[in-house]
Formats: C-alpha cells, sequence, structure tokens
C-alpha cells in the first residue's frame, strides 16, 4: 500500500516538529511496501508474520525514499532514519497526532457484512451534494486507516471511514484515532470468528465503535440485529430497519419482477436486485438523512451509485447471469447472496460455485457443513466447490440429491463449467478473498 500526500505544505511542517532532531528531506508521500516506494517516500519498515520491511530498506533507499521508519538503527544508511520501537505503534500515533489537526466530523461504519458497500454508497450519496472525505476501497485495518488518513485534505464537511477488525481490540483502537462523531454497525455475523472464539465476542468488539463516540454523538442501531439492538448506548441513537418501529423503516416491495425499497413509505427510485443491498442502502440513507439531506437528493444519488467490484454485482454475459460475489465469504454472506440468487431469477437454471470460507478457526468444519445443508435446502440445479474445506459442502449436497462436484483447481471448475452452462442459466460465485474466486468469473465464456 502507498499513499500520496494531500496537505504537502502542512505535513512536512508537521513531521519537521514531530522530530526536531532529524534534518527531513520533504516527503511526498508514504508506503509500507518496499516494491511501490516513489522518490521523496517516507517508507515504514513493518515487522510481519512472514515478511521483515527491515530487510528491503536499501531497496527503498535506491528507490528514492526520503526518509525509513525503522525498528533497528542501520548503518551507512544516507537518509534519516526515525528509530522506533515498534514501527507500527509509531504510524498508529503518528497518524493520530496529524488527524487531530482536523476539525470535520467523522462518520465511521464498521459490521460483519456489507460494511464497504455502505461506506461507498453513503460517500457517494453525500459527496453529491456536500464536500466529503472517503478513502478508496477496504483500507480498514490498523494500517492501511492510518496511512490513508494522510492522503486526506482537510477542506470537507463530513470524512466517511470504514473500519475493520481481525483480532479483539482493534476496533477501540481505530476509534481512538479517527474520533468519530458518528456511528453505523451493519450488523453482527460470524466472520473472522476463529480471532473471537464466539459471536458474543465479535459484537464486544464491534461495539466499541458506539463507546467511542465523541461530542454530540449518534449511534445508528440496526434494529433488526439482535446483537446491536441489545448493545449499550452511551449517546444518541437513530434506529432504522425492516421488521419494527424505527426512525427508518424499510419495505421491499414491487412486481413485474421489479423490486423497490420504500423508506418510511418514500420509494427510492431504482430497482433493488438483493436483499443485502436494500440493507445497505437503509443504512446509507438513515445517515444521510440525518446530517441533512433530502429524500430527493438521497434517492437521485443512489440512481448513480455502481457496486464495487466482488460484491454482488450482477454481470449479463451473453445468455447468462452472473452474480459476481467474490470479494469475500462467509456463513451469514454466503447465505444471504444464496438467497438473492435463487430469488433472481426462479424459472431458470441456478448454479452455486463456492470457494473455501476462511478465518473460522475451530468453526471451520461446521460452518462449511451448514452451508451445505442450506443449500440442500435451496434445491440449486448445480453446485460446484473448490477448496480444501469445501468439500465438506459438496458432501452434504449430495448426500441430500443435491448434483454437486468438487475440484482442486480453478481451471478444472471452468473446463466443467463452460461444457454444462445453457442460455439463461444463472450463475453465483462466492469464497473468501484468498480463494481468488474473480479468476472463475474471469473465464466463463
Amino acid at each position: 500500500m502507498r499513499i500520496n500526500i494531500s496537505e504537502l505544505a502542512k505535513f512536512n511542517s508537521f513531521i519537521s516538529g514531530y522530530h526536531p532532531d532529524l534534518r527531513l528531506n520533504n516527503i511526498n508521500g508514504m508506503t509500507i511496501d518496499s516494491r511501490k516506494v516513489e522518490q521523496g517516500d517516507l517508507y515504514f519498515a513493518l515487522s510481519g508474520n512472514r515478511v521483515d520491511g527491515h530487510d528491503f530498506i536499501p531497496q527503498t533507499i535506491k528507490a528514492g525514499a526520503s526518509a525509513i521508519v525503522t525498528e533497528n538503527q542501520l548503518n551507512n544508511v544516507t537518509v534519516p532514519q526515525i528509530i522506533v520501537e515498534s514501527s507500527h505503534k509509531y504510524l498508529l500515533e503518528l497518524a493520530k497526532a496529524w488527524w487531530s489537526s482536523f476539525s470535520f466530523p467523522v462518520i465511521a461504519i464498521t459490521g460483519s457484512n456489507g460494511k464497504t458497500t455502505t461506506k461507498e454508497l453513503l460517500s457517494h450519496i453525500a459527496s453529491n451534494n456536500l464536500k466529503i472525505a472517503s478513502v478508496n476501497g477496504n483500507y480498514n485495518s490498523t494500517i492501511g486507516l492510518p496511512l490513508s488518513l494522510f492522503s486526506i485534505t482537510e477542506d470537507n464537511d463530513y470524512a466517511v471511514l470504514e473500519i475493520g477488525s481481525n483480532s479483539p481490540g482493534e476496533i477501540s483502537t481505530l476509534t481512538e484515532l479517527i474520533k468519530p462523531r458518528y456511528g453505523l454497525i451493519t450488523n453482527i455475523y460470524a466472520a473472522h470468528i476463529g480471532n473471537f472464539d464466539n459471536i458474543e465476542n465479535i459484537a464486544i468488539e464491534k461495539s466499541q465503535l458506539f463507546n467511542g463516540l465523541v461530542g454530540d454523538g449518534i449511534a445508528f442501531v440496526n434494529i433488526d440485529d439482535p446483537f446491536i439492538y441489545h448493545m449499550d448506548f452511551q449517546s444518541k441513537i437513530v434506529s432504522y430497519g425492516f421488521t419494527s418501529k424505527c426512525d427508518f423503516r424499510g419495505k421491499i416491495s414491487g412486481s413485474n419482477g421489479e423490486k423497490y425499497l420504500y423508506i418510511n413509505d418514500q420509494k427510492i427510485d431504482t430497482s433493488i436486485e438483493s436483499k443485502a443491498m436494500a440493507h445497505n442502502t437503509l443504512a446509507a440513507y438513515s445517515v444521510a438523512a440525518t446530517i441533512g439531506l433530502s429524500h430527493k437528493k438521497i434517492s437521485d444519488s443512489i440512481q448513480s451509485f455502481i457496486l464495487p467490484d466482488g460484491r454482488g454485482n450482477i454481470i449479463h454475459r451473453k445468455d447468462y447471469t452472473i452474480i459476481d460475489d467474490t470479494y469475500n465469504a462467509n456463513l451469514q454472506s454466503a447465505i444471504t447472496g444464496i438467497n438473492d440468487a435463487m430469488d433472481i431469477s426462479p424459472n431458470n437454471r441456478i448454479i452455486l460455485i463456492i470457494g473455501d470460507m476462511f478465518e473460522l478457526g475451530k468453526h471451520t468444519d461446521a460452518h462449511h457443513r451448514v452451508l451445505g445443508e442450506y443449500i440442500s435446502e435451496k434445491k440449486p440445479n448445480l453446485v460446484l466447490t473448490l477448496g480444501n474445506y469445501t468439500h465438506i459442502t459438496s458432501d452434504i449436497c449430495k448426500s441430500n440429491r443435491i448434483e454437486s462436484y468438487h475440484f482442486d483447481s480453478h481451471d478444472k471448475i471452468i473446463n466443467s463449467l463452460n461444457k454444462y452452462l445453457t442460455p439463461g442459466d444463472v450463475i453465483y460465485i462466492k469464497g473468501s478473498r484468498g480463494m481468488k474466486m474473480d479468476k472463475i468469473l474471469r473465464g466463463i465464456e
């Protein structure tokens, strides 16, 4: 990852004051990746589990690094060294000091599923009407988010930022860093459960966003999610949902194959192709309306939104309908996606292509088994699986008389699929990011 620093003059004055003992040259950007170093960059040498960034410091200097952050003092180095106990902790500390000079309010979004799409949608809606700082992609980690803060300009009405967590304590760390006034948790499911042991601990982790709201903070509460509904709130609450009385009540209705979302009985003037997207839209709408945007402005902006790749995009290729849900996977997101796939065209053949779900720890076998049982209930026409764990899913499907085949390579799935496809087929593709299921998407002829 590499970013360009937006407020160059301010930043160089800031970091010179932060390190008055060093004679720093001008810094133009920051990176943690030695392969992406550009002239004038500040390079952070991070010590990882598999790769140690310190090993690549000579290459970064040759590439033009202006200074390096290192945990070890090095000899015969021609650029200034910022010597720290932990490069990661230093990045967080530097970002916190930098971000404290920005005064516009922060809207922070987290959750197990849908947080990136909700963030992107809210940013799109708001930026059509206000000056909005946002970060492209899902740089939501304790490395990606602090780095991204240096790419944001001062002249904004709001910042819309995504925060994620792979292990306990990360939401608290990021909330303390960005100090959000507004917080939204999309939902609580068993994502990354291998690092949390159980879903209750995931809920505790996510709740730290609401606990960290500053000033006259507002927590946007998905009232349909029991884990969120039962959290303790120390701030004002704005509620949204589909099933209960709340501030922003959603309803999906339509005919002739077209489904529309109504919010407080006002129609969003674009069809909704999935229930997951309806939930994301309702969440984004509740925030946009609360900060002052009218229904018409929000609805008009939703019409022009383009869904990020791999998050349930519907692609029409030749005579097929492909649902690209390849970005990532956990049990609940897979179930939600399969539901949407089965509903999209019930009179056509449905083909599910499922890759392994990662970061489940001791729950790995159980979740892949439950997925197989759920797929069996939905009765698709064909199931193709890939990976080290989805053979469990495939076996369950076979035992329930669902046509299912397990593969050990992307190419074998592609070859088999292309022989099977007929006009009108609906193909749903899902798997964790590390499974690279988008290769299958590209291979469909």
